[in-house]
């Protein structure tokens, strides 16, 4: 007996308490090993449907299907609902499983009449059973106004129930009501008729092979899962970090994931689109189609690679994460830097390096060219200098200065590289290293067959001081016997590398990623580039990287709904270009999802918006249950934490065993709730006032707004269904940009 699992099924399982989803589970795989047990009590549901009921206990109930036989297959159960008893029967009413009859998909399709009852969900009114009321309004349906037809419809997956409801639809708001209704395929051809695009037809089925029986095909994998592995579905139903993204994948998701590339690959897309589900589900594909290789994933930050291991685990098998790694970017580098170079210098943190540099600067401030402050000197190392991996004074003569607003002649650049060889001859002196220099010293241990002389690795890999790494300058010294040892260093662990959250890469941790994988080592990248806060744009081609024609935009949001998404695009511009010329494009993106639309509040001062947001948290407390793990509230810098913890503190989640997260914007990537604040958004909190100092001397302001524009950005697209941004004062004029309508006046 095969079972097949719905996306439907899952998602409802964790809506029940935890106590009725382990009963709901142990019934499903005691379905699997004998679903002819009387303990079962299966039997038909009244109506048509061909539904029937299985028995978890008194109260709970399990909705399926008994099919035939697949084509070259044993019958199958397809497990589609569990719920209370009422509820599980009302559901099974509300709903037919049919076979599309132009694309060949499975559907659940919910039964528009029903839909619309006084007991059913809130759908568009309908009359005859299918046809929407209109709007008393003198305009051109959306439909009619794209010149689609019903046979163009069914040929987008749109149930056969529900074509007329579409066709007949007065507004894009009436489709969007009418997308909630509709199976995945379908509802994503709505809403983008909705936003006036034309969808484009999926493969019809009708081929004879595995992949085009009916729940198999790539269509049908995002809402169905035929169980091949026991293992796979005990994992699914018992552990707690398992989510639908495990198993389900959009056909353009699976599409990318699933294959394997002869060079580097990118894919991109905003927020919400299933970017690091993507890059996860690659990792798998690798591991599980070719024997032997190994897959390193990380990121930037400790927290972002934290979850993701976390979210590796239910997705492989434990065999398979054996030969996976989670760590980030810099723990990578100081492993292989601690392998190949066992006596290295010691790693310098960020703000062990802003100290050593505020030091020297400051104390040689006489030494700086008029009109260039100590604090420019610091930030010219630190966003120049370091990232690029500029060691000798022609490299910084010579260098085109990106991402850095003022313009400096040969003469002021020299004095500044004075006050660099002191800072080089320092980092030597105490035996440290910063990241960057850590990682151009691998770039070039790496990169070719001169890389130890330039270098400067001797013997069984000392890095030694004058090199042009840690100090500029010095002469190479002759090779000396044990250097066979350092090459057989140079063997790569990892066959694989995935890398999340790409765009933050600076150029030296790029130039090492690309020296590590000249053999042959494939590089799979996922990123956004309007979500970069950490890092300015630089071109990868230098680098031997080539993602023309090679990357893709992902377009179907999956975590945010329609309304914020919509809210928060507002900050960004439509097309995104990167520093190679690649364009990603916003335009045609489309949110599954629709829910309220966010909410923004203007306070009279801080001490009335910390009471304000208190009430707001009380309210989805109190209203729509929902939990405290599933809140968080953002604040741009430490100086607005205390206001974001009294706002907490006063309202009615202070107490829970889990309270919600304090979250800086900064470290937001990654991160998902279900309902997030976004406070202190004052005229004279963001952008930062820090760094509009900076403006004309250290960045150009187009460059501080961007990435202030990013980081609320972010901080806006962590919530899934319920957003607030509030401010206290003056509002930000980029909540101007992102409010549709003039801001409300302060409350009190």
């Amino acid at each position: 007996m095969s079972i097949v699992i719905a996306q439907s099924f899952m998602k409802q399982l964790r809506r029940l308490t935890e106590r009725e989803q382990g009963m709901v589970s142990n019934t499903v795989l005691g379905l699997q090993y004998d679903p002819t047990a009387s303990r079962f009590n299966l039997h038909k549901v009244d109506g048509d449907a061909g539904w029937w009921s299985c028995y978890v206990n008194g109260d709970l109930r399990i909705i399926l299907k008994r099919n035939k036989p697949l084509k070259g297959d044993e019958r199958h159960m397809v497990i589609c609902w569990a719920d209370h008893h009422d509820s599980a029967y009302l559901w099974a009413r509300r709903h037919v499983l049919q076979q599309h009859p132009t694309t060949g998909a499975m559907q659940l399709v919910e039964i528009p009449e029903i839909a619309a009852s006084p007991q059913g969900t809130a759908a568009p009114p309908v009359a005859d059973g299918t046809k929407a009321v209109r709007k008393a309004k003198e305009t051109v349906p959306p439909c009619a106004r794209l010149g689609i037809g019903e046979a163009e419809l069914l040929s987008f997956g749109v149930p056969e129930l529900w074509t007329k409801a579409v066709l007949d639809a007065a507004t894009d708001d009436e489709l969007l009501e009418i997308g909630e209704h509709l199976p995945p395929e379908a509802a994503e051809a709505v809403l983008k008729i909705a936003v006036g695009e034309r969808p484009s037809a999926p493969e019809s089925a009708g081929v004879a092979d595995e992949a085009a029986l009916p729940y198999r095909r790539d269509v049908d994998r995002q809402s169905w899962w035929v169980i091949t592995d026991d293992e796979d579905l005990r994992a699914a139903l018992r552990d707690s970090a398992w989510g639908s993204w495990c198993v389900y994948l959009h056909p353009s998701q699976r599409a990318i994931a699933e294959r394997s590339y002869a060079s580097a690959y990118r894919v991109s897309g905003s927020a919400g689109t299933g970017k690091t589900v993507v890059a996860l589900h690659h990792a798998r594909h690798i591991l599980r189609n070719e024997p032997g290789s190994m897959v390193l994933v990380t990121t930037f930050s400790g927290n972002l690679a934290d979850d993701l291991a976390y979210r590796l685990k239910p997705l492989m098998r434990p065999r398979e994460l054996e030969r996976c790694d989670t760590r980030t970017f810099v723990d990578f580098g100081l492993e292989t830097y601690g392998k190949v170079m066992p006596d290295h210098p010691r790693l310098l943190d960020a703000g062990e390096l802003k100290a050593l540099l505020t030091e020297i600067c400051a104390a040689n401030r006489q030494m700086l060219p008029k009109g260039i402050s100590p604090e420019f000197a610091v930030s010219e190392f630190e966003r120049v200098v370091d990232p690029r991996g500029i060691g000798t004074w022609p490299e910084y003569r010579d260098a085109l200065r990106r991402g850095v607003f003022r313009r400096l002649s040969e003469d002021r650049r020299h004095a500044l590289w004075n006050i660099f060889e002191l800072v080089y001859r320092r980092l030597g002196e105490d035996g440290v290293i910063t990241a960057n220099g850590m990682f151009k010293a691998l770039a070039k241990f790496y990169g070719d067959d001169n890389a130890l002389q330039e270098c400067g690795i001797w013997g069984r890999g000392r890095l030694a001081r004058g090199n042009g790494v840690t100090l500029a300058g010095g002469p190479p010294a002759p090779r000396q016997e044990g250097d066979h040892e350092v090459r057989l260093g140079r063997r790569r662990l990892y066959t694989h590398i995935v890398v999340d959250e790409a765009q933050d890469l600076c150029e030296m941790e790029l130039a090492f990623l690309a020296a590590y994988a000249q053999p042959g080592v494939k590089l799979f990248f996922a990123g956004d580039i309007g979500q970069r806060i950490a890092r300015y744009s630089f071109a990868w081609l230098p680098f031997g990287l080539d993602l023309r024609g090679r990357s893709r935009v992902l377009k179907v949001n999956y975590r945010t709904t329609k309304q914020i998404r919509e809210t928060a695009d507002r900050l960004m511009a439509d097309k995104t270009e990167d520093a190679d010329g690649i364009v990603q494009e916003r335009k045609g993106t489309v949110s599954l999802m629709s829910g309220p639309k966010p909410e923004f509040r203007q306070f009279e001062d801080a001490a009335h918006e910390i009471e304000g947001v208190a009430a707001w948290l009380d309210g989805i407390h109190d209203k729509f249950n929902v939990p405290s793990e599933a809140v968080a509230i953002f604040y741009r810098s430490e100086k607005e934490r205390a206001r974001a913890a009294a706002a907490l503190a006063r309202s009615k989640y202070a107490e829970a065993a889990r309270p919600p997260k304090t979250v800086e914007m900064l470290g937001a990537k990654g991160l998902e709730y279900q309902a997030v604040v976004v406070m202190c958004c004052d005229a004279d909190v963001i952008p930062s006032p820090e760094r509009l100092a900076e403006a004309d001397v250290i960045a150009g302001l187009q460059e501080i707004y961007d990435t202030e524009r990013n980081l609320l950005y972010v901080a806006c697209t962590r919530a899934r269904d319920y957003l607030l941004v509030s401010s206290a004062g003056i509002p930000s004029e980029l909540l101007l940009d992102m409010s549709t309508s003039a801001m409300p006046s302060p409350s009190t």
